[in-house]
């Protein structure tokens, strides 16, 4: 482990946070020219529920641009803190919220600028 970095234990197990990542060809270079303020959140109100999605599986160009044209974008802990979502929003140039962030233990969403989330 690197000096400095958080564990966390399990009896005698180190548990390490888990890394999601995005291709770098994906990331916006500068925040794009927004149109709208806030996205609600795209996701099914279960992990799963595909129905309940508003963008299918071949339509990532539409789902990544319905993010590039809002400044902030919901989002919100499933089945568990970490999830690609959140990554998806911030590669877009948008600014995920939260609504209990506040509540989240501190060594889940690593990618995630969480202080600075929490101070804005």
């Amino acid at each position: 482990h690197r000096p400095g970095q958080h564990l966390l234990y399990q009896k005698d197990t180190v548990i390490l946070p888990i890394g999601i990542s995005v291709p770098l060809e994906l990331i916006q270079q500068s925040v794009p020219s927004k149109v709208r303020v806030a996205a609600g959140f795209l996701g099914s109100s279960k992990g799963g529920e595909v129905k309940e999605y508003r963008f299918g599986p071949m339509e990532e160009e539409q789902y990544q641009a319905f993010y590039r044209r809002h400044r902030f974008a919901e989002t919100k802990r499933k089945g568990g803190w970490d999830a690609l979502r959140h990554a998806e929003i911030l590669m877009t140039g948008t600014v995920p919220t939260f609504s209990d962030l506040p509540e989240s233990p501190p060594f889940v969403v690593p990618f995630v600028p969480k202080r600075t989330l929490l101070e804005a």
